[in-house]
């Protein structure tokens, strides 16, 4: 079987890529992490992400999927105040990928809106 990252690749790569395949995309990410972290099965990206941010233990693997995911439109739910999407994305790549953020100047002194759309653009 396909690694995650390579099955999420396979689904949006290209400028051919339909919301179908974004839909799908969607789905294999928030079933990997619902298994990984093992959660209750009906457990919603957003809160799967929350999840993920509030763990002890980095997970670059899964950051760094993450963050190509952003770089696909609507592939991740829009961030509002009640899902608070942007900000777990946020924390769990300043937690997991140090590097990457320090590189782009995800700096801890500005919001995370600010820091969401830097990240937003990392694979665009």
């Amino acid at each position: 079987m396909l690694a995650v990252g390579s099955q999420i690749e396979k689904k949006v790569s290209g400028r051919d890529a339909t919301e179908k395949d974004v839909d799908e995309a969607r789905k294999i990410l928030r079933l990997h992490l619902i298994e990984t972290l093992q959660l209750e099965r009906g457990a919603t990206l957003a809160e799967a992400l929350s999840e993920l941010k509030n763990q002890a233990q980095p997970n670059q693997e899964i950051a760094g999927i993450i963050l190509r995911c952003l770089g696909v439109p609507d592939l991740i739910p829009r961030s509002t105040a009640e899902n608070q999407i942007a900000r777990s994305i946020v924390e769990i790549c300043e937690k997991s990928l140090p590097l990457v953020s320090r590189y782009f100047q995800v700096e801890s002194k500005k919001q995370n809106h600010e820091k969401y759309a830097i990240l937003m653009e990392i694979h665009r």
